[in-house]
């Protein structure tokens, strides 16, 4: 009797609890990403650790599982939980912006003042990236995330109005350029190392079970 469908149902609880973990990881992991002296990396190797487990857990029914069949299914998680860590990074960025030019006005702020300064700060962030009056919507949000990321990989600087006063202050992201490309990249090292390190475990049959594709004869 083929075992094949057992696998897939396996394999695919497997990978749809890496999704199911792997999303609001990404969330958490980007507001810890930024993390002075680089300690935020510490978190995509925990976090990485957790979701293999997870899928780990879910998919032991399926054992073994091909090597290739894991890899292609581990990573693509990796990539989901990844990018969802780049896509909140930069969905949060203009209230971090809001928040530092309430802060640079060295004053309370009336929450009428606060609204406009939160509505301000997006349009002009936005404008900026884009390179072009921001008219909202999904479109231009889309388009602004390739632009946001090759503006903090550039330059990760910016001249902002504190909307509230005539004058301007410079934005600086923590982390920017070759810092920012050097977290970016490692940060996806260590989290498919951690993924696949306990994922890839699914390819060995576990204690009392044998392969497939073993004869229990010989």
């Amino acid at each position: 009797m083929s075992t094949t469908p057992a696998k897939r149902i396996g394999i695919g609880r497997s990978f749809a609890a890496g999704c199911c973990t792997g999303i609001p990881a990404g969330v958490i992991l980007a507001y810890l990403a930024p993390m002075p002296f680089y300690l935020g990396l510490f978190f995509f190797l925990v976090f990485g650790l957790v979701i293999g487990a997870i899928m780990f857990r879910f998919g032991r029914g399926a054992v073994p599982v091909r090597p290739l069949t894991l890899n292609l299914t581990g990573s693509v998680v990796v990539l989901l939980t990844w990018g969802t860590t780049l896509v909140t990074e930069y969905a949060t960025f203009p209230g971090l912006v809001a928040r530092q030019t309430e802060t640079a006005l060295f004053r309370r702020l009336t929450p009428q003042q606060r609204a406009e300064v939160v509505a301000k700060s997006r349009t002009h962030v936005m404008s900026q990236l884009l390179g072009r009056p921001y008219e909202g919507g999904a479109a231009d949000w889309l388009a602004g995330f390739p632009k946001y990321l090759r503006w903090i990989a550039r330059d990760g600087t910016m001249e902002c109005p504190r909307t509230v006063d005539p004058s301007t202050f410079t934005f600086k992201t923590s982390q920017r350029r070759t810092s920012w490309a050097f977290r970016v990249v490692v940060s996806m090292a260590l989290l498919a190392f951690a993924v696949l390190s306990q994922y890839r475990l699914l390819a060995q049959p576990q204690k009392g079970e044998l392969s497939p594709d073993v004869n229990p004869s010989q």
